[in-house]
């Protein structure tokens, strides 16, 4: 099992060694994403010291929008300089929210840029903005883009297989019209599975989830396509490791 989008830093209910204990027991890996250059260290001593965690270093848009310049491009060249320590660049993207759109687009392209530089896969952050981000990925010519957490609709989802792209499923499928449709669609070697841990708790409000929770969202995926849920996760598995060359 593999949840492709966690944040174990931001884990504030349990002690992260108890975490990441269940997740071997739980024979889980999980990819820890670093979304502000505050928490890279942090991000990458967790990679170096459990061999069940990867991770990716990214900046969030809402990051990016206040980053100053010095501060991003030092950034850049400590992701270029460890690029053997992580499996992806992310999370990345555009977001609602954000208001100087320049700024932001500006940003997003120079991570694109690296990503394919460094020859890893980009994770996508497109709250709100799916059909901007979708735009600005379509003229690089690269595949190996996951939009993580994703929540667009039929049309969207059609865009993105078409640019040979994938889906990561979260924890939210229940409380997400889009999501669960993608689950019913999504082909089977295009998807994968993710928490966004300690986000998208899917029992409570709380920030209380957990890497081991991909199995609610396989179970559930299963129900929809009338599957079992070890076909579901092994398919995830087979193609996160596809994705991220684990």
């Amino acid at each position: 099992m593999i949840d492709v989008h966690c944040h174990l830093d931001k884990i504030k209910d349990m002690p992260l060694e108890k975490v990441i204990k269940k997740c071997e027991e739980e024979g889980l890996m999980a990819i820890t994403s670093c979304a502000s250059p505050n928490e890279k260290e942090q991000t990458l001593k967790l990679s170096e010291n459990y061999k069940i965690i990867f991770a990716t270093l990214g900046l969030h848009p809402m990051e990016a929008e206040r980053i100053e310049d010095a501060k991003l491009e030092e950034y850049l060249e400590f992701i270029g300089k460890n690029k053997e320590k992580i499996v992806g660049i992310g999370e990345i993207g555009m977001d609602k929210w954000v208001e100087d759109r320049k700024r932001e687009e500006d940003i997003f392209r120079e991570f694109i840029e690296l990503g394919m530089k460094l020859k890893l896969p980009l994770v996508i952050h497109c709250r709100g903005k799916m059909e901007e981000a979708i735009e600005v990925l379509a003229g690089y010519n690269y595949e190996r883009i996951l939009f993580h957490c994703f929540s667009g609709n039929a049309t969207q989802l059609k865009k993105i297989l078409e640019n040979g792209w994938f889906v990561s499923i979260a924890t939210n499928l229940e409380k997400s019209k889009n999501t669960k449709n993608a689950a019913k669609k999504v082909p089977l070697d295009r998807f994968t599975l993710e928490t966004d841990s300690p986000w998208l708790d899917p029992f409570s409000k709380e920030l209380k989830n957990k890497p081991w929770n991909i199995k609610y969202t396989a179970q559930k995926m299963a129900e929809l396509r009338g599957l079992e849920k070890e076909e579901i996760l092994k398919m995830a598995e087979r193609n996160a490791k596809e994705i991220f060359k684990l």
